[in-house]
């Protein structure tokens, strides 16, 4: 294995439209744990575009429409652009079909978990009145033992106001708040399919390099 080698890492959004929102956060996390990251839509066929990459980042983003898993509408939403949805979860059956790596970041996770199959809270105020606030600050989190980042009590940054509710087909909680909400997820028997809910790429802290650096790993050893 070529430790000097950069995997390319394609993080989604639309591009044209200026998303995601502070893309060089994203870039530059990618490129201190030793990758190349290239931003990508829906202009390049999705199976040439699954070939060429060594990992997927799905960032952050809008609200994902109760639709998708089974629910109305019941709490005002920022729904995410269609075309992205759409472009993300046909790319993600891709990668998912030859077991590359993938991290999924705030609106990332949600999108991940409800591909296959789970829930969100529509909004954790409205749903989870006991709950603390997640759309602003800071707040902890408890991680569990795990191969992919640091585990152990840690601060991270509060930027949400869905959360997951139902875990998808094969997945398992990695993380959870004070509160009981889920802040992380895993693919088992995956190589590297992780979710976080907060926003690693714009904490720059030790705790946080990790989880981009298992990730580089992860799609270096899986070339």
């Amino acid at each position: 294995m070529n430790k000097a080698r950069r995997p390319s890492i394609g993080i989604t959004g639309l591009p044209h439209k200026g998303l995601p929102k502070n893309r060089k956060n994203y870039s530059d996390a990618v490129v201190l744990a030793g990758g190349r990251a290239s931003f990508i839509s829906a202009d390049e066929e999705i199976l040439r575009l699954s070939s060429r990459l060594d990992g997927l980042i799905i960032p952050g983003g809008g609200d994902l429409p109760p639709s998708l898993y089974g629910e109305t509408s019941r709490f005002p939403a920022k729904v995410e652009c269609p075309e992205r949805i759409d472009f993300e979860f046909l790319l993600l059956h891709a990668i998912i079909k030859i077991k590359k790596p993938v991290l999924g970041i705030c609106y990332g996770m949600q999108l991940m978990n409800v591909f296959l199959g789970g829930s969100l809270y529509q909004d954790i105020e409205g749903q989870l009145p006991e709950a603390h606030r997640h759309t602003e600050g800071e707040h902890l989190v408890e991680v569990g033992m795990n191969p992919h980042m640091t585990s152990g009590c840690r601060v991270v940054n509060s930027s949400h106001h869905q959360a997951v509710r139902k875990l998808g087909t094969g997945l398992d909680c990695l993380a959870r708040s004070r509160d009981g909400v889920i802040e992380a997820l895993v693919l088992r028997d995956y190589g590297f399919f992780v979710g976080v809910q907060w926003h690693p790429e714009r904490m720059r802290d030790a705790s946080s390099a990790v989880i981009f650096t298992a990730f580089i790993e992860a799609c270096r050893a899986c070339k």
